[in-house]
């Protein structure tokens, strides 16, 4: 359809006096009704190309197991000529595994955990651009929220988010009501260390542990501040380093990292012994599954995350988990079938669903914030809604390389060398990556 701007008061005086304004509203009206039959008419063969039956397969990870049935059954209900088939693949998914799945297997649509997996498939010629059809879509960007921008590769999106990751704090109400302590509010660093410290009582397999803080981002503080590997600026980096050695080695507040690797993180929260948490959202749909099971008793609730000295409260980080249709898919005549399933799986219809299961997707509304509220029932699940989202890792060529190089981080916090030392390590070996890059 083609759109002409409102004709201005200014217009208006200059097609009177050349005699011709009557003539061209009748001219702009004819090709306006054109247009509009035109769409409709597109409309209607794309409902008439949909109502062919077709079987898409949607490739997702293992840990998604738990929702996404109930999300394709729906999706299956609503449009009775599309069925999908489901395939679940190893929650280590890498960008390269990824891209070798789609060369060798019939995949219309997979999921992705990080959005430089989207860069490497795009870069790859996997996976489709999905920008105009995105605009062209009914679906509100603006329900994203403020992360929606960090998906976007040079103005091009190769994907769409289903829901997001978002770090809390999860702490055991009873151990606070137990120590006569007030439960957690926003707290910073240094308190969170402080209020661990104090809580962190016993021995043996009757310890109270004050928090157990699992070592997954290194550079949490550094997220927090917008401040990435790849920054002139090491200082938060550090400081995030110096944190966990604190906690691990100094005030022994928490479990070390090889004691966490021998029990289940979720198992160990829900003993009873731990007294806080931090932990990405996923935790709340674990332990309502396994409430639900019986399998599981620990009063609990969320408090935001702790945030370093200077920085907004409510600050947190996390990701968008995304979605993206392969390019075999758009060379097949199930392109509008596969963007069909992908405005339900990542729009209002599948994030009612995520949401009521626990999760947070990333389409958030009031209706949807209100479904999760309700499947969370008695927490602080606004900390959730109210929090300030920083994309957790950028979409930056090679950033795993970056990340990969920080594990010299673990001779630190081994006691193998000092603090000092793994830096200047770090920043010869990102200088050496850099040039590699030129």
């Amino acid at each position: 359809m083609r759109f002409f701007p409102p004709l201005t008061r200014k217009d208006e005086r200059q097609m009177k006096r050349h005699g011709i304004r009557y003539i061209s509203v009748l001219v702009l009206t004819a090709i306006l009704i054109e247009g509009c039959i035109s769409s409709n008419n597109e409309q209607k063969v794309r409902k008439e190309e949909i109502s062919i039956p077709q079987t898409l397969t949607y490739c997702t990870w293992e840990d998604e197991r738990g929702y996404t049935g109930k999300l394709v059954d729906a999706f299956m209900a609503e449009h009775p000529s599309i069925s999908i088939d489901i395939q679940y693949i190893d929650d280590d998914m890498t960008e390269q595994k990824a891209a070798e799945l789609l060369s060798s297997n019939d995949i219309d649509i997979i999921g992705l955990k990080n959005i430089n997996d989207v860069l490497y498939l795009a870069e790859q010629e996997k996976i489709v651009d999905l920008t105009d059809w995105i605009a062209a879509s009914g679906i509100d960007v603006a329900y994203y929220g403020n992360m929606y921008g960090s998906i976007s590769l040079n103005g091009h999106y190769w994907c769409l988010p289903t829901r997001k990751t978002s770090w809390v704090l999860a702490y055991n109400k009873k151990i606070f009501k137990q120590e006569k302590l007030e439960e957690p509010g926003q707290m910073t660093w240094d308190e969170f260390a402080e209020t661990a410290k104090l809580l962190t009582k016993g021995e043996g397999a009757n310890k109270q542990w004050g928090c157990y803080f699992v070592n997954w981002i290194y550079n949490f503080m550094g997220a927090q501040k917008k401040n990435y590997l790849y920054d002139d600026d090491l200082t938060y980096i550090q400081k995030s380093l110096e944190f966990f050695n604190r906690i691990y080695f100094e005030d022994m507040s928490s479990m070390m990292p090889e004691e966490m690797e021998r029990e289940d993180w979720i198992k160990t929260f829900e003993k009873g012994n731990v007294a806080m948490m931090p932990m990405g959202e996923w935790f709340v749909g674990m332990i309502m599954a396994d409430e639900k099971e019986g399998a599981s008793e620990i009063d609990w609730d969320i408090a935001p995350m702790p945030v370093p000295e200077g920085v907004k409260g409510g600050t947190t980080w996390g990701t968008y988990q995304l979605a993206a249709i392969s390019s075999k898919c758009e060379k097949s005549e199930r392109m509008e079938a596969a963007f069909e399933f992908m405005e339900f799986l990542c729009g209002e219809d599948g994030a009612q669903i995520y949401a009521a299961n626990g999760m947070i997707p990333a389409y958030v509304d009031q209706k949807i914030e209100e479904i999760y509220c309700d499947a969370v029932r008695g927490r602080h699940t606004d900390v959730f809604f109210d929090a300030y989202q920083v994309q957790e890792n950028p979409a930056y060529d090679g950033y795993e390389i970056l990340e990969d190089i920080l594990e010299e981080a673990i001779s630190f916090l081994d006691g193998k060398q000092d603090i000092d030392t793994v830096m200047k390590n770090f920043e010869d070996k990102r200088q050496q990556f850099f040039k590699r890059q030129q």
